[in-house]
């Protein structure tokens, strides 16, 4: 069958993935002390949600993703909640100037990351809503009433998320909704507009409300500006990278861990691994994700109906695109921006987010050449159900 051959893939894929992040976070965090000094902190917590995360994936995998799609207005309200909570002081935790964590006995997540998955859904349910059967609804009317609920939960997702402030994870939130618009077969002559206005504003809002925003890009255009400030992170990170080699100094043996490098076993993680394992290393962690992509797509295509297919492209995208952002910061391809990489970061959000929506992936591919009797609705003449 062929959805279980491309869900093997994606489960290999993801496997190899979770236990090159765990085997770094342990060469990077060997140095650490947290906890009352116990270098072993990262690591052990690392594990203990790497296995929690696992568990919502399997939960995904067996939750019939029609399911989801028919509560995702309950869903997305959930996550829209939290991301109001998260502004309340004295609710959401505050951590260098953002306030974008939630912490509950000692556990802290970030409902943004939440959001993400959440609006792949909604989103998704939005455009195309049932199975099987196809039926194009050709009113101009009613396609901008569709169009009109999914572009009012991306707005307000957005507005909650630039409160935070968060500006790098609204334009990721930003892209993503709108390219599985675009997918869903919503009309270019009313998604150019839109996109072009959404950008006009963000750009608007970044030149006057971030201030930090403006600094990092100023950096980026001229590393030299800010070398102990702005600049020092990416320099040290193409340091780390450019002196891996083709073989890399092996593993455990990063001298930019040593204090040298922030956040390397976070979200600057991928330059520890090409300075201890070179290039080849990440080759592999490029070729694995690129790998990702491609049985993604292969389940996006063999999906049994519309929604599978729209919901299995977002999923798809928000991997992919999240993991190429984060190679482009730490190569100094963008500006820098705190994201974390797919399955092999340190942090707990991040990681239960991407596997859930892995799981999602694998319930849809589970139901490849299942025949549905529910009627589907589109509302664009675009791609129907299979």
């Amino acid at each position: 069958m062929e959805g279980r051959r491309w869900r093997n893939g994606v489960l290999a894929i993801v496997g190899t993935l979770l236990a090159l992040g765990i085997v770094m976070i342990a060469s990077t965090s060997a140095l650490k002390t947290a906890a009352g000094g116990d270098p072993s902190w990262f690591l052990r917590k690392q594990i203990l949600w790497a296995c929690i995360a696992a568990g919502g994936m399997l939960i995904a995998w067996h939750t019939d993703y029609h399911i989801l799609g028919r509560y995702s207005l309950w869903i997305l309200g959930g996550v829209m909640l939290l991301l109001l909570a998260v502004l309340i002081p004295g609710v959401g935790h505050e951590a260098n100037g953002a306030r974008r964590w939630i912490r509950f006995a000692g556990v802290g997540f970030q409902p943004s990351e939440v959001a993400k998955l959440a609006l792949i859904i909604f989103v998704s349910s939005a455009v195309t809503i049932g199975a099987t059967k196809t039926v194009v609804l050709g009113g101009l009317k009613k396609e901008v009433k569709g169009l009109g609920i999914a572009l009012a939960a991306i707005a307000g997702s957005l507005c909650l998320i630039l409160m935070e402030p968060d500006f790098g994870t609204a334009v990721l939130v930003g892209t993503l909704s709108v390219s599985v618009l675009f997918v869903a077969g919503i009309r270019l002559a009313h998604l150019i507009p839109l996109a072009a206005a959404g950008g006009v504003l963000g750009l608007y809002v970044m030149l006057t409300r971030f201030q930090h925003v403006r600094d990092r890009f100023a950096t980026f255009l001229n590393p030299d500006l800010d070398p102990l400030g702005k600049g020092y992170q990416v320099r040290q990170s193409l340091l780390a990278l450019g002196s891996g080699g083709l073989m890399g100094e092996g593993l455990g043996e990063s001298r930019q861990k040593l204090f040298f490098l922030p956040l390397e076993h976070s979200d600057f993680i991928f330059a520890v691994i090409g300075e201890e394992l070179g290039m080849i290393g990440t080759f592999l962690v490029i070729g694995l994700f690129v790998a990702f992509i491609y049985c993604g797509y292969r389940i996006m295509s063999a999906a049994p109906d519309s929604l599978g297919y729209v919901m299995a492209f977002g999923i798809v995208i928000l991997v992919g695109l999240q993991a190429a952002l984060n190679i482009a910061v730490v190569t100094a391809a963008l500006p820098t921006k705190g994201m974390p990489l797919p399955f092999i970061s340190f942090g707990g959000s991040s990681l239960l987010i991407s596997l859930v929506a892995v799981g999602i992936l694998l319930n849809i591919a589970s139901q490849t050449g299942m025949p549905r009797h529910v009627p589907v609705r589109v509302y664009t003449s675009g791609r129907g159900a299979a």
